[in-house]
């Protein structure tokens, strides 16, 4: 039994798709349980890729997302690639104000460790999100730390944290809300999963 384990865990460490340049990768972000930010009143939806039924004050609802991946490798260490989502919340016994989100999330991915099939990455880019009901955006400049781990034509990514700067704003909200620092929140948490072609 133990040289069968071995054995398989030695065939999936043989199974590396290395990132090399002119390698292309795509799939879906974000994957996991959503969430809904509020601001006051207003319903905010983190997109991402999933659905689930959620509870804020006296409302309950559930929250959808689609947010596609998509990256080209321009050497053998770095990616360029962006993320175009959609996301909303469907509010129960309201149905004339769900919110829909747009995300747009151009970046660069820039491998510091590539070690068979494991790689640490970090990620700079710009996140830019829209909410149509209330009018709300959200605008993050920063890096976010990932790791990611090959097994054959896929890959899965996890990231979690962010530095930069974010800033809430928009006629939906009183008053704008910027802030610069480290975001260890578990919100900042992201799973992915792409096809490597």
């Amino acid at each position: 039994m133990k040289k069968l384990l071995a054995l398989v865990v030695a065939a999936l460490f043989a199974m590396n798709v290395s990132a090399e340049k002119g390698s292309m990768y795509g799939g879906l972000t974000g994957v996991g349980i959503l969430e809904a930010m509020t601001e006051g009143s207003a319903f905010l939806p983190t997109v991402g890729t999933g659905l689930t039924v959620l509870s804020v004050g006296d409302y309950s609802a559930t929250a959808w997302g689609l947010a596609p991946e998509f990256g080209y490798f321009v050497s053998d260490n770095l990616a360029i690639g962006g993320v175009i989502g959609i996301g909303g919340i469907i509010i129960k016994d309201n149905p004339g104000d769900n919110p829909f989100a747009f995300r747009f999330n151009p970046y660069a991915r820039y491998f510091l460790v590539q070690d068979g099939n494991f790689g640490f990455y970090l990620q700079g880019g710009v996140d830019f999100m829209t909410e149509t009901a209330s009018k709300i955006n959200v605008l993050g400049i920063g890096i976010n730390p990932g790791v990611s781990y090959n097994i054959g034509l896929f890959t899965a990514t996890a990231a979690f944290g962010f530095l930069g700067f974010e800033t809430l704003g928009g006629d939906g909200i009183s008053e704008s809300v910027s802030v610069f620092g480290l975001d260890l929140n578990m919100a900042t948490l992201n799973f992915g999963l792409s096809y490597n072609f």
